[in-house]
């Protein structure tokens, strides 16, 4: 009898207890713990806190900075989880930091201090965690030893990755100092740099025709302009002698263009009817002399004429003689 009455009465005791950390469990409250509490000057180690509050209730969280304290400093930080109890009456917020300290020594994280408001209640209930001591020790250094030399840094291979820079950087310098190099030849010889595909000259001749035509086609002589006519006529062809026959014709008067081209294979008969072309314009442009109609137009079909007989003649390769059948004669001959 008197061990099952000492049985009751430690069952008793563990009942009361017990009681009031169950009771306790189901009330608001916040805890606050580190994975050690004693770690290396340098290393990290989490921080874990926790708040459990009513669901009903509106809970504010303490602002978290950079740093807890001086010494000790955040280095990141998780995500916030959140959790029912059984009943969904409560619901509990943990969240984890890691943590770090460059300094040695013994240092207290400071209590969060939570906080909480019922619907239709302007009271502001606060939970806060119990201050947390962190030890932070430095490495031990054996002074009866030898101090040693820092050891350098392993070698490695180099890899293409570091190497392609460098190539490219030496492929391009080369190439500047080619390009300049090939600038300089060019302009001490006075080339141009880059040659460019220039199109198909227009033959002097299809020039001029095509520019007397246009003229034809303008009507100034018959606008009354008799001057401008015969200067743009005489302009056309003297540009003409000048591509076609290498004489400077506009910079000539018109007994010296008639004299320069009888140095050149032209006919004599176009020789003269250029020059009375060109005596007339002049008489036009410093006379004032006054054509009749007939003699802008011959002078401008003399124009179209002059040009047509001196341009370039195509030039045919002759055949040889087909011999084939004299060969035949003279065989049935023989």
């Amino acid at each position: 009898m008197k061990h099952i009455a000492k049985w009751l009465v430690l069952i008793n005791f563990m009942f009361f207890c017990f009681t009031p950390v169950l009771t306790f469990s189901q009330k608001p409250e916040a805890i606050a713990s580190l994975d050690s509490n004693n770690i290396l000057i340098g290393d990290q180690v989490k921080y874990s806190y926790s708040f459990t509050f009513p669901s009903k209730a509106t809970p504010s969280f303490p602002f978290i900075a950079d740093t807890l304290t001086k010494e000790i400093e955040v280095v990141s930080r998780m995500k916030m989880d959140t959790s029912f109890s059984a009943d969904k009456k409560y619901t509990t917020i943990s969240q984890s930091l890691n943590i770090v300290s460059f300094d040695s020594g013994a240092f207290a994280i400071p209590p969060l201090v939570f906080s909480y408001k019922m619907p239709d209640d302007t009271s502001n209930f606060l939970v806060g965690t119990m201050p947390i001591m962190l030890y932070v020790r430095t490495v031990a250094v054996d002074t009866t030893q030898d101090i040693k030399d820092i050891k350098t840094p392993l070698g490695e291979p180099l890899t293409w990755r570091e190497i392609l820079p460098w190539v490219l950087l030496g492929l391009g310098a080369l190439a500047i100092l080619f390009a300049a190099i090939y600038i300089i030849r060019k302009i001490r010889k006075k080339e141009p740099i880059i040659n460019l595909p220039q199109k198909p000259k227009i033959p002097p001749y299809e020039k001029a025709l095509k520019e007397l035509e246009n003229l034809r086609i303008e009507k100034l002589w018959q606008a009354g302009k008799n001057k401008e006519f015969h200067t743009r006529l005489t302009d056309i062809l003297r540009t003409y002698l000048e591509d076609q026959f290498h004489v400077e014709a506009m910079e000539m008067v018109t007994f010296d263009v008639i004299a320069s081209l009888k140095t050149k294979q032209i006919p004599e008969g176009e020789i003269r009817r250029l020059e009375k072309i060109l005596v007339l314009a002049d008489m036009v442009k410093f006379a004032k002399f006054q054509p009749l109609p007939d003699e802008h137009d011959s002078s401008l079909k003399n124009g179209v004429v002059f040009v047509e007989q001196t341009k370039p003649q195509p030039v045919f390769e002759s055949k040889p003689e087909n011999t084939t059948s004299t060969d035949k004669d003279k065989k049935i001959s023989e």
